[in-house]
């Protein structure tokens, strides 16, 4: 919730400055909980979170990629299963 990313960075942001912030905490592996995200965006404020953007991305794409893969798994287990009982 952007109040809370403001709260924990000590300023008032836009909203795309907030997504982008949102993206890195979400996905960047360097993000543990949400005073990490409010502490980079004190050391280096937009520009730091541009930096980490790019892996954020890449993190969220395998992350959908894998969700993906496991709902393929589980329909063909489920089709599995089925055909035993046949």
């Amino acid at each position: 919730m952007k109040s809370e990313f403001e709260a924990a960075a000590g300023t008032k942001v836009s909203d795309g400055d907030y997504e982008a912030a949102n993206l890195v905490y979400m996905h960047h592996p360097a993000c543990k909980d949400k005073k990490d995200i409010g502490t980079l965006w004190k050391m280096g404020g937009r520009a730091l979170i541009d930096d980490m953007t790019r892996r954020a991305r890449r993190v969220r794409y395998v992350d959908e990629a894998l969700s993906r893969a496991r709902s393929e798994v589980n329909r063909l287990n489920d089709v599995k299963e089925q055909l035993s009982r046949a």
